[in-house]
């Protein structure tokens, strides 16, 4: 399993941030991460990112694969997931401050109407929460995908069923609502920095341009 080996071991961290990349990334793509592993370093979290492995999965369901081997090794309290077009903004809001002990969840909507957007979601290391993982992946159907030339293609419905993010919302959110927690998504993915909510950026959809503007206008000032 590339990328859960011996030297992610060793002190345990009680929350990680997790991200899954493996094309060639922008200086800009960059930027957006530096601010999530500082954002670790800062609470004494841990900053996994990983570029290669999953091959065998479509880049979409690598994230739940991905994380559910993480949880599966019990070092973490919880797992943020955040896509490579999402980053802290809010560097001094922990982690723990958004845990409330009967979710096991939490998630915002999409900007285009979904119930779930997969970009941006948190999961707590429970029993509850290891079985949303294991049930969401066990809704990846093979068969819907094919690879050619590297590229993995499906003839489905844009992030409809045969994807994560509309299995998860047609499967798993009616099943597991109860224990899930969903936020605004002004704050938990917010697409508007000068919002006093912001505490998680999400820049998809029309705002992707955006990104090398909010780079330089919050550059990371390390402290001396």
């Amino acid at each position: 399993m590339v990328g859960i080996t011996r030297k992610n071991r060793g002190k345990k961290h009680p929350w990680a941030i997790v991200q899954y990349d493996d094309r060639i990334l922008s200086k800009v793509d960059k930027g957006l991460m530096a601010r999530n592993k500082a954002y670790c370093e800062k609470h004494r979290y841990e900053y996994i990112f990983i570029s290669e492995g999953y091959e065998t999965l479509p880049p979409y369901w690598r994230k739940t694969q991905l994380v559910k081997d993480l949880l599966g090794t019990d070092k973490y309290k919880g797992i943020l997931w955040l896509d490579t077009d999402a980053c802290i903004f809010d560097m001094d809001r922990k982690l723990s401050t958004l845990e409330l002990a009967k979710y096991d969840f939490y998630f915002s909507k999409d900007l285009h109407g979904s119930k779930f957007c997969a970009g941006v979601w948190m999961v707590k290391n429970t029993r509850i929460g290891k079985e949303i993982l294991r049930k969401w992946m066990e809704a990846y159907d093979p068969s819907a995908w094919h690879r050619k030339k590297g590229v993995w293609r499906t003839e489905n419905t844009w992030a409809g069923p045969m994807y994560e993010q509309g299995a998860f919302e047609n499967q798993i959110l009616p099943e597991y609502i109860e224990h899930m927690k969903e936020y605004p998504h002004t704050m938990f993915q917010s697409t508007d920095w000068t919002d006093p909510e912001t505490f998680i950026l999400h820049f998809y959809f029309k705002i992707k341009g955006a990104r090398k503007k909010f780079l330089n206008a919050n550059p990371l000032i390390e402290e001396v």
